[in-house]
């Protein structure tokens, strides 16, 4: 069978480039956006080592945050992490206003900004006084790299591909907004260093389940036209998912205390996600996660997907609604559920101009 590096490659690029370009859509900038450029920092950086062998130049945020695809550190710096992302809130905003964001949608948390400060964290994007503007200006050095990218392997693909430019462009009308709630830090991290690591970590897991859910809506599993709108949704909801499962495991083996509390509160089910997704989908989606790289010599994503449609011909829609009716969904009722919106309070207007006129007071006289 004939190899199918450079076309995964190019539908891959062709899938971030379908997707980023969404209009209409007011979610979309509030959290889609955050893990799709993630995504597309992995993407580029795999093409490059893969199958450019490392020959363009990257920008070192597209380095730093392709490894954020791990949703914590194997390390031991997990603690780290938790402690710089408060840190880079309260530079930010300020340690006597709110400094940070939940995003809210039907009463129950969705995201917030946690996962922002994850991703962006150990680059410079961070470090502007204007960081939305710097994250934007990122997304256009993106948007560069990837018509870059599949300008060099149209040139080297011995298949007829469709041009970059001739990639139809993802229609989904949203109107209405995640509603922003604003809580100061201390009262999401009020507990000991391993129970707000476990927060730090289920918040990033969070944001990543909501962006299952969410692109399952996105997606056109009715349509044969658009064949890249499924294709790009079981490419990045099956990567998601093996690193979700993989970080829920991760903290019920190293944190068990905490995971067991959280277990308990639940009845148990988190432990029947994870006993779900072993036996009905872990295997299938790792089989999907490591077709992450490019082999030249080998299996790729691509013509994986080509053998399980002639058998299976629905199997973009199956597996993804499988992960998320099984998986996704279960997992967001417990999260948000966990990180009950209704305990956490925002400051007044009053409130934070009193602080603030307080801190400067203090800084320029004592």
């Amino acid at each position: 069978m004939k190899n199918y590096a450079y076309e995964t490659a190019y539908y891959d690029l062709c899938g971030i480039y379908y997707l980023i370009r969404l209009r209409d859509n007011k979610k979309f900038n509030q959290l889609p956006i955050h893990s799709i450029g993630r995504d597309s920092c992995l993407i580029i950086y795999q093409i490059n080592k893969d199958l450019f062998n490392k020959q363009v130049s990257l920008d070192n945020n597209i380095k730093v945050i392709r490894h954020k695809i791990k949703q914590y550190n194997k390390k031991g710096k997990n603690e780290k992490i938790y402690k710089d992302i408060v840190d880079n809130s309260i530079l930010q905003f300020g340690d006597d206003i709110d400094n940070i964001g939940l995003y809210v949608e039907d009463g129950f948390l969705v995201g917030s900004t946690i996962f922002h400060q994850y991703v962006y964290l150990d680059t410079d994007l961070l470090n502007s006084k204007s960081s939305e503007h710097s994250v934007f200006e990122f997304y256009k050095t993106i948007g560069s790299t990837i018509r870059e990218f599949a300008n060099i392997i149209y040139d080297l693909s011995t298949y007829k591909l469709r041009t970059l430019e001739n990639t139809p462009i993802l229609e989904y009308v949203d109107e209405q907004d995640y509603q922003m709630k604003d809580i100061h830090h201390s009262q999401l991290f009020n507990g000991g260093t391993k129970n707000n690591i476990i927060k730090t970590r289920l918040l990033i897991m969070l944001q990543e389940v909501t962006f299952c859910l969410w692109l399952q809506k996105a997606t056109k599993f009715s349509s044969d036209e658009n064949y890249l709108s499924k294709y790009i949704a079981v490419r990045l909801i099956s990567i998601k998912t093996d690193e979700i499962m993989d970080n829920l495991k991760n903290i019920q083996k190293h944190l068990k205390d905490g995971f067991e509390i959280i277990d308990k509160k639940f009845n148990g089910e988190l432990s029947n996600i994870i006993i779900e997704y072993d036996s009905e989908l872990k295997k299938e989606c790792q089989i999907l996660r490591n077709f992450l790289h490019y082999d030249l010599n080998g299996s790729n994503f691509l013509d994986y997907i080509i053998c399980k449609k002639e058998k299976e011909p629905n199997y973009e829609k199956n597996i993804v609604y499988k992960i998320n009716k099984y998986t996704m969904k279960p997992l967001y009722i417990v999260l948000s559920q966990y990180f009950d919106i209704k305990q956490f309070k925002s400051m007044s207007d009053w409130q934070k101009i009193k602080n603030r006129i307080i801190t400067i007071l203090k800084n320029n006289f004592f």
